[in-house]
């Protein structure tokens, strides 16, 4: 098994599986693995299929008339898990096992995963919730791919990045639109381990795999996105491909694969006579033909074995392949034309000849689609020329606007440092101002302070000496108030002792008392006052 981890953790099958049961009246996900000789592989995959965390899924195993193991792995696993449906036939190749299998199926949506590839743990479960949410008839993903040995990885670096799109397509798109921009953006890939359909659009449309072929995944992803109105791409990674020896993509090329990109071009050709489509879909869907024809053209200029080319010699003859394949046209180089092919002409019958003739015209059609686009592709190139220089202006102009903003930035900084440093210096010539005004202050203060408690002093002191001025005046007045008053006694009281004398006198007389009296009061009241 390989390393890669994928699916559930290593326990035994028996303990985890044996106690599933399958719901069909339910069915999300029939996950369709068509299974040739591949024990070796084949565990690994059932467990990535079965290790699903969505649980409602079918998983319907067709073995193609196996000769190892794998039939018995297979039986195995029905057994332990009611989600498997194992489906036997006689060799008949992989085209006929899928289709079978799809016929058979009940699930909601169709999954094809090859015998030997893996798939993430949460594929279907994401993939079912978009699908669903969207109402989607096809769902495209991205893969990664893993080789078995150092040698394969350096022999084909291409698979390591083959499985990856280029552009993020968001959004629902119609599926002829999405082809179209596909093929364009170098992002249309036939691996039908990217592809998500819904089973009813593949049964109403009649969208089944061309049997007795190789690549016919070639026809049947075109086919499925003809018939798909509703097609969305996530930009994530779940498919893993394995790239292992001896397999389709590493064995040696043989006749098989020459008549298999011949009838897929074929019945693409086929179909866009027989139905009305936008010219861009015709475009590309021709530049798809003329690609597959080159790949032939490739395969047959390196055919060096000589019954090789004698055995597709024999199919001209028998029909199988038309003798207008080998002629030196769009497809073929005159290179790999052998004479016993060409003698073959001899041998084509009238109605051969007749298809030759339609096919011919076709050829001529294509030739001129081509040439269309041969113009618009030297138009493409000077527009993309032109691209070039626009985006060298752009990105010096980018680069012109970087260095302006770097320009700007530092001088910004540099006038930010110059601002802090003169608001430093600033604030710095304030507060040193303030505070010679605070010493001023407070030496002025610290004067008029001195300058007042003097002038108080001397306030109080003249005060003191204005109290003891007063002071000696009030007494002074007393003193001359005293005398004054001495005075007027020292004369009153002469006053009243004559006053006295003469009342005594008259006492002494005899007679007036009352009289007398009276006079001494009014005397005394007067010098009293």
């Amino acid at each position: 098994m390989s390393n890669l981890s994928v699916g559930r953790d290593d326990v035994t099958v028996g303990q985890e599986l044996s106690y599933i049961k399958n719901d069909s009246s339910c069915i999300s996900v029939s996950v369709v693995i068509p299974v040739y000789n591949s024990s070796k592989y084949l565990e690994e995959c059932l467990e990535s299929a079965l290790g699903q965390t969505l649980n409602s899924i079918e998983v319907i195993c067709v073995d193609d008339g196996s000769t190892d193991d794998s039939l018995e792995i297979l039986r195995k696993y029905e057994k332990l898990d009611k989600r498997v449906k194992v489906i036997v036939q006689a060799n008949s190749g992989q085209s006929v096992a899928r289709n079978r299998a799809v016929r058979e199926a009940q699930g909601e949506f169709v999954y094809f995963l090859d015998s030997d590839d893996l798939i993430e743990i949460n594929a279907m479960e994401e993939l079912y919730e978009v699908a669903k949410a969207n109402n989607l008839d096809t769902l495209f993903f991205d893969g990664t791919s893993f080789y078995e040995t150092k040698e394969l990885e350096e022999k084909f670096p291409g698979y390591k990045t083959y499985y990856k799109r280029n552009k993020d397509y968001k959004g629902v798109y119609n599926g002829r639109n999405i082809y179209s921009i596909m093929r364009e953006c170098g992002d249309f890939k036939v691996t039908p381990g990217m592809h998500f359909m819904k089973r009813t659009n593949i049964l109403e449309h009649n969208i089944w795999y061309p049997e007795g072929i190789m690549h016919e995944d070639n026809y049947f992803a075109f086919l499925n996105l003809m018939s798909s109105n509703r097609v969305m791409c996530v930009k994530k990674t779940y498919y893993l491909r394995r790239v292992r020896n001896n397999s389709i993509m590493t064995k040696e090329i043989s006749n098989e694969n020459i008549i298999g990109y011949y009838v897929c071009s074929k019945k693409i050709l086929e179909y866009l006579k027989n139905h009305k489509l936008e010219d861009e879909v015709v475009l590309n869907a021709s530049t798809q033909i003329y690609r597959q024809m080159n790949n032939v053209n490739e395969m047959i200029r390196d055919i060096d074995n000589e019954d090789q080319l004698e055995e597709l010699a024999a199919d001209v003859r028998m029909g199988k392949l038309d003798y207008s394949l080998f002629l030196p046209s769009l497809y073929i180089s005159t290179k790999v034309v052998d004479k016993r092919v060409l003698n073959a002409e001899r041998l084509i019958t009238g109605k051969q000849k007749e298809e030759l003739k339609e096919l011919k015209n076709d050829l001529l059609l294509i030739k001129d689609v081509v040439r269309k686009q041969n113009v618009e592709k030297s138009i493409m190139e000077r527009q993309k020329e032109e691209l070039r220089e626009l985006r060298k202006d752009l990105t010096c102009l980018k680069d012109m606007i970087v260095e302006q903003n770097a320009e700007r930035d530092i001088f910004e900084k540099q006038q930010r440092e110059e601002l802090k440093k003169e608001r430093f210096l600033l604030e710095k010539m304030i507060n040193n101002t303030i505070q010679e005004q605070n010493v001023e202050k407070s030496v002025i203060e610290k004067k008029q302070k001195e300058a007042l408690r003097k002038d108080l002093s001397v306030f109080k002191n003249t005060i003191n000496e204005q109290k003891i001025g007063l002071e000696k005046l009030r007494k002074t007045i007393i003193d001359n108030e005293n005398k004054k008053l001495t005075r007027k006694l020292k004369r009153a009281v002469k006053v009243v002792k004559r006053k006295i004398k003469t009342c005594i006198r008259c006492f002494k007389n005899g007679g007036v008392k009352k009289v007398v009296a009276v006079i001494i009061k009014k005397a005394i009241n007067k010098d009293i006052a």
